[in-house]
Formats: C-alpha cells, sequence, structure tokens
C-alpha cells in the first residue's frame, strides 16, 4: 500500500511513492500547505521528518502510532482510506487506471473496487 510518511514525500504538488508519482487536487494542496504550516509552527525545532508527529514524537525522530492517528481522525484509517478508495471509483465511473495510480493498488484490487462502478454495455446487458 502506497503511504504518505515523510515530509520528503511532498513537493511541488505531488506525493512521490516508491514507484510512482500523484499530482494532488489543489484542495488537497492547500489542506497540506496549512498542516505543514501549524507544525511548523507548534514544533519549530523539531527534526522529525515524518509528516505526522505528536507532542511525545517531536522530540525525537519517531513516527506516531497507529493508536494515535486512528484516535486524532476518530476512526481508523484504515475505514478513511476505503471510503475514499470507494469515492474514487464511483467519481471515476470505475476507471481501474485511476484507482491503481491513486492507491497503488494492483490491477486485480482495483478492478474489485472498479466494477460495481463501472458503466455497462450492451454485452452486460444481453445475458
Amino acid at each position: 500500500m502506497a503511504t504518505l510518511k515523510r515530509l520528503t514525500d511532498l513537493g511541488d504538488g505531488r506525493q512521490f511513492l516508491q514507484d510512482h508519482t500523484v499530482l494532488l487536487a489543489n484542495e488537497v494542496r492547500a489542506r497540506l500547505e496549512k498542516y505543514r504550516e501549524c507544525r511548523a509552527k507548534r514544533w519549530p525545532r523539531t527534526a522529525n521528518p515524518h509528516l505526522f508527529i505528536s507532542q511525545t514524537t517531536a522530540c525525537g525522530t519517531g513516527r506516531v502510532s497507529h493508536v494515535w492517528i486512528n484516535d486524532t481522525l476518530g476512526m481508523p484509517a484504515r475505514r478513511l482510506r476505503e471510503d475514499r478508495l470507494l469515492h474514487e471509483a464511483e467519481a471515476t465511473g470505475g476507471d481501474p487506471r485511476r484507482i491503481c495510480d491513486l492507491f497503488g493498488l494492483s490491477v486485480g484490487a482495483a478492478l474489485c473496487h472498479a466494477r460495481p462502478h463501472a458503466p455497462t454495455t450492451s454485452a452486460d446487458t444481453a445475458s
């Protein structure tokens, strides 16, 4: 699964992943920039390279726990990802390539999410 872990994974409106780059929507870019400004103001001298830090991790270089992320979101991060994935499948009419690119899924996994949202063809309705 492709994830955003460090501040250096972001730049010039893009998220840099191991095997590809994702262009970020303007709204996402604006929100990330606002968060980065807030983070820099709250912990101006932290050496922690991770995007999300807490009072505990700001003094070192470790990452926050999954529990901290889930508590901060108010839900498991997995559920938020699933919601975004399903929304993207619906918004793109079930475009598996787009789902692969945005979420780092295999083609098979993307097809499972895309099929219910793909437009039906005459061949689909003939049976």
